[in-house]
């Protein structure tokens, strides 16, 4: 059967055309694109929730501000991410966290990287592939082990807060008293400072100006510097348990008890004295010539004296007990993730508090008062202050209510109801009687 004639004819020139152009397209595909498009992730898009405790920087004029800051910077970044931040109080936020756990109802990023009773719980995603190795060993030991557990890392951390003391060096320059040289003293050298700046101006046997003022309250450890000032450890590595009724607990509760009720060198009100009075007792009314507070005051101290409103102040140490060396119990500040069904979604959670690390500028924290978390970083609180000082306590499973009866012990002693040892013996049959995590590994 005979080919139809055009049709011959086209196939003829296609032939041709071909064997004159077509190897050139075969060698170097210039012309042809046979594989299939690639395909660009498309990045998780929704809300993220952040439970957040107010900070000490600078930022929208709240305790808030940085964060917010970080927030919308994140979401720019992140088209159709948003993240919604819930406030947290440093009195309360840790219980409002643990009734989440325990209901279920975690938000998905919370300051709870060191809270290793949460890691025990396997409540919360485990961190460790997310940081760079070279950058893992740049951390702190106190601080890798603040958010370390089970050879797993479950926080990044951003920075460490400790208080110090605040000293209203007007009142030091009335009594006669000198201030610690580089600010440092010993606990003996403390209690002389304290008695000298204690005045009765009128004689009616009750002080104008006492020489010590401060409070307890859950989350806060400005006296703990004093009680742990012996030597106390109060989480034994060996047993994996916290331990309260030590010779060395004892005898720092005795410093306190001595200081009180010896001699005499405390506001009377410290066993129910909010933060906000004893704060306004030392910046604006002057009631207390040394005021131990977190780096926060600081920055206020400051913006005082810029108002016209404040005086000369310093920073010091904690006085040094019979361990020869000033203790400050300080606190990791590190964001963790709690578990997360959509891997897209675990992945923007992480993503953002990585940011949120990178984005402390060295300077930034320093102004704040805060304490770096990476080895060879310059940025300090003051002077005086060394991180060898500083006392990081492992939160395991039951801490803050370690932490409850421990502000209850004090309290008692504060009041003269009971004395320090009998108080600390009290105080561990509680923490004995609480539930415990056998899982909870020795941390070191």
């Amino acid at each position: 059967m005979r080919m139809p004639r055009p049709f011959a004819l086209f196939l003829c020139i296609g032939i041709a055309l071909f064997m004159i152009f077509g190897w050139r397209m075969v060698q170097n595909r210039a012309g042809l694109n046979l594989t299939r498009p690639e395909t660009v992730e498309k990045e998780w898009e929704g809300i993220i929730s952040l439970w957040d405790y107010p900070r000490p920087f600078l930022g929208d004029g709240s305790r808030f501000g940085w964060m917010r800051e970080r927030i919308r910077e994140f979401e720019r970044m992140h088209p159709g991410v948003f993240i919604e931040l819930y406030p947290l109080t440093w009195g309360e936020g840790r219980k409002q966290l643990d009734l989440a756990v325990d209901h279920g109802t975690c938000p998905d990023i919370a300051p709870v990287g060191d809270n290793l009773g949460y890691a025990a719980r396997g409540v919360l995603e485990p961190l460790g592939q997310f940081i760079a190795p070279n950058q893992v060993i740049q951390y702190r030991d106190h601080v890798l082990a603040a958010v370390s557990h089970n050879g797993e890392i479950w926080g990044i951390p951003v920075y460490c807060a400790a208080p110090s003391m605040l000293l209203n060096l007007d009142a030091f320059e009335e009594a006669g008293v000198k201030p610690p040289e580089n600010g440092r003293w010993t606990y003996d050298e403390f209690v002389s400072a304290l008695q000298r700046l204690t005045l009765d101006r009128d004689g009616d046997g009750k002080p104008e100006q006492y020489g010590l003022g401060t409070y307890i309250s859950n989350g806060y450890y400005n006296l703990w510097g004093i009680l742990f000032s012996d030597g106390w450890r109060i989480y034994d590595p060996v047993t994996g348990r916290y331990t309260v009724n030590t010779t060395e607990a004892v005898s720092g509760m005795e410093k306190l008890f001595r200081l009180v009720h010896e001699y005499g060198v405390v506001k009377d009100d410290l066993a129910l004295c909010t933060q906000a009075r004893a704060w306004k007792d030392f910046a604006v009314d002057k009631k207390v010539a040394v005021y131990p507070e977190g780096p926060w005051a600081v920055e206020e101290m400051r913006k005082l004296q810029s108002e016209g409103r404040g005086f000369e102040y310093g920073t010091a140490l904690y006085p040094a007990g019979d361990s020869g060396v000033s203790i400050t119990v300080g606190d990791v500040a590190a964001y963790g993730v709690f578990k997360q069904q959509n891997p897209a979604k675990r992945k923007m959670c992480i993503e953002f508090i990585l940011y949120i690390a990178g984005s402390l500028e060295g300077e930034e924290a320093a102004k704040a008062g805060l304490l770096p978390v990476l080895k060879g970083d310059p940025a300090q609180r003051n002077e005086a202050q060394e991180w060898e000082s500083i006392m990081v306590i492992p939160k395991l499973e039951n801490w803050y209510l370690v932490e409850d009866i421990l502000n209850g012990c004090i309290r008692r002693v504060v009041l003269g109801q009971q004395q320090p040892a009998e108080a600390l013996e009290e105080a561990q049959r509680e923490i004995d009687r609480l539930s415990t995590d056998a899982g909870i590994p020795v941390v070191k």
